[in-house]
């Protein structure tokens, strides 16, 4: 009887001592899964300010070239100002080639704000959409590949493609017109 004494408290003993260490293993776990989660966090809400702030400049671009197209009644590539807003919104929109749905989402929340409202939730899907198929055309990587340039280069990437950008920039502009 006194051997089953000293093996039980040997036994709830090692149980004891085994729930302990297990619980201090979860512990550790969590902290580490913790840790992965804060750290991809991060990670998506980087790419999430990233989509947000390239949609609001090219929200502030289209809200400016919208703007010199009502007064004007078409988009005037002549005008040095309009050539400029149009290689700032292609650069701006560069990342939506080959995007996700989360950062087209992102894109379209800073749009909605650098544009002030003029694209808004009933047309901003609308507006990524046709900004995606702009960001993926020839003439605007050209563009956005002059990014990083003078002025005077930007005018000429915009002037050399101008065309097929007044195209597509005139028809985005015009769904604000509805």
């Amino acid at each position: 009887m006194k051997n089953m004494k000293k093996l039980g408290f040997f036994a709830v003993s090692a149980a004891l001592v085994m729930l302990v260490a297990s619980c201090s293993l979860f512990k550790k776990s969590t902290a580490s899964e913790t840790a992965d989660s804060a750290a991809a966090t991060t990670t998506v809400n980087t790419a999430s300010s990233a989509a947000n702030e390239a949609g609001s400049a090219a929200g502030t671009a289209l809200k400016a070239l919208y703007s010199s197209y009502k007064s004007a009644g078409k988009l005037d590539l002549s005008n040095a100002t309009n050539l400029l807003n149009v290689a700032s919104l292609s650069s701006a929109i560069s990342g939506l080639k080959g995007s996700d749905k989360d950062y087209k989402l992102s894109f379209a929340k800073g749009l909605v704000l650098g544009s002030s409202n003029l694209v808004n939730n009933t047309n901003s899907e609308t507006v990524v959409d046709k900004l995606t198929g702009l960001a993926e055309s020839a003439a605007s990587q050209a563009i956005s590949s002059a990014s990083n340039s003078t002025a005077a280069e930007k005018i000429g990437a915009v002037a050399e493609n101008a065309s097929t950008i007044g195209s597509a920039v005139s028809s985005i502009l015009n769904i604000f017109k509805k």
